[in-house]
């Protein structure tokens, strides 16, 4: 495949020629042509048509072919497609859009269809409403840990479910109105951990349909057994796929992989620049490319023929799985980064100062092929944490009275008490705390000990490359 040309959907191939793009089959045949227009202002794509070859089943074709655009809008920020000069009729179209209209429901429409004298379509406009706002952390499973559960659960009136939230970087329980309910019981869970535009429809519509929707039962039942022996092997590979989804959408890591790509720009422009650039020159990632990048590693953790979901999935799968349970007042808390990796065993060795450590936690190098030449670049974080380090502990709270533990019993027989996986809680938390009651002192005097935990934008990944290589 030359470097001008990549795949476009399942049996067809792009190459880009001058102003416009051809796209050919796997066997060489060439099938169409168009032109491509990007919008930003707008947020809207619009493809014309130029040619298409006689002899080709155009049904066929052109299915994937639209399949493809619109997946590829689906999974951006893209809220506005124009098709121009297709040479399929109006029966065609609409036979490839219902899929997609079944799938997204509301949010996908045909604003627009024209035809020509011939029946064929000459233009159509596709609108996709993109939802505002997006929860990186699910509602189901922050209502477990809600102040007033007795009041709206047996009604299941979830609007009004609310929580006590603690902000670290302004070290003060969260508040919007002061009102007598909003003391008694804190903010609504609908009105916390959410952003605008977070995830895109695509993601949206997965996580509602699938693992947002078969994890909750079985933290019920988690909640009423206090115990993992009743769980059977799909259930746990759902709790699993829960766990790695809710450590992988998290706004914490979009912010770590912000910081780690800000960082490769800057490497990336002292190379090509041949000196160092001042330290408050800053390098912007763009938002979608960000979540583009985050949603592109929440499916390969959750794909389950990637190496990714088979390494992590089968690990946590294999580990020793148990429930911590705890009682008032030492109830847990949970946050907006829910997912606690903690490594007594990794502790112990650095304090002894172990080959292990040398050997086995150290800087890794990702390499990326250019051409004839690597660039190179090395990322050292936390290693101890991650979820394959040997050692690893795995902490979930579920609800505020137990906590879902899974570990390697080789090398950690003993998991946590409750203080000690708050107190880790609330060091890996982003930005917010929540909780069940209305206490925080805990939490203050554990922030107040450890206060390059509050802020760690700029510290959570040091990054070393070069790419001079790949200039020279």
């Amino acid at each position: 495949m030359s470097e001008d040309t990549k795949p476009f959907s399942r049996n067809i191939l792009i190459r880009k020629l001058d102003q416009k793009y051809e796209l050919v089959h796997l066997s060489g045949k060439h099938l169409s042509s168009f032109s491509l227009i990007y919008d930003e202002n707008n947020s809207s794509f619009k493809y014309c048509f130029l040619d298409t070859a006689d002899d080709i089943n155009l049904s066929n074709i052109f299915n994937e072919i639209i399949s493809s655009i619109i997946l590829d809008a689906l999974t951006s920020s893209i809220k506005e497609i124009m098709i121009k000069s297709l040479p399929i009729d109006e029966k065609e179209l609409r036979n490839i859009f219902q899929k997609f209209q079944n799938t997204y429901d509301d949010y996908f429409a045909i604003d627009d269809i024209k035809l020509d004298i011939e029946g064929a379509v000459r233009r159509v406009v596709i609108k996709i409403q993109i939802p505002k706002n997006t929860h990186f952390i699910q509602q189901a499973y922050l209502r477990n840990f809600s102040s007033n559960i007795e009041s709206w659960k047996p009604r299941n009136q979830k609007d009004k479910a609310r929580i006590f939230v603690f902000n670290k970087y302004k070290n003060t329980e969260e508040s919007v109105g002061g009102t007598q309910t909003e003391i008694k019981y804190g903010l609504k869970i609908m009105s916390i951990a959410k952003e605008e535009y977070f995830y895109s429809l695509a993601m949206e519509q997965l996580l509602r349909a699938t693992y947002e929707k078969n994890a909750p039962p079985i933290f019920d039942k988690l909640i009423r057994n206090k115990t993992t022996k009743g769980l059977n092997n799909e259930e746990k590979r759902i709790i699993v796929d829960y766990i790695i989804l809710t450590w992988q959408r998290s706004k914490e890591t979009r912010k770590t992989l912000k910081e780690s790509w800000e960082k490769v720009f800057k490497i990336f422009a002292e190379d090509y620049k041949g000196k160092k650039i001042p330290h408050n020159i800053k390098y912007e990632v763009n938002p979608a490319f960000l979540r583009r990048t985050q949603e592109e590693m929440m499916l390969k953790f959750l794909y389950p023929e990637s190496e990714e979901y088979k390494l992590v999935s089968s690990r946590l799968l294999n580990l020793n799985w148990r429930i911590i349970n705890t009682s008032s007042p030492y109830l847990f808390l949970t946050s907006d980064n829910p997912v606690v990796f903690y490594n007594s065993y990794y502790d112990e060795e650095k304090r002894k100062g172990n080959d292990y450590i040398t050997e086995k936690i150290q800087n890794f190098k990702n390499r990326a092929q250019y051409d004839n030449s690597v660039g190179i670049i090395e990322l050292k974080g936390d290693l101890g944490r991650a979820p394959m380090a040997k050692g690893i502990e795995t902490y979930f709270p579920i609800s505020p009275k137990i906590c879902l533990c899974i570990f390697e019993k080789t090398y950690s027989s003993k998991p946590l008490k409750p203080t000690k996986i708050n107190r880790e809680i609330i060091l890996q938390a982003d930005e917010h705390i929540f909780s069940h009651q209305k206490k925080f002192e805990f939490v203050i005097k554990i922030l107040s000990k450890n206060p390059n935990r509050i802020n760690r934008d700029g510290r959570r990944q040091e990054i070393k490359g070069s790419f001079r290589k790949v200039l020279n």
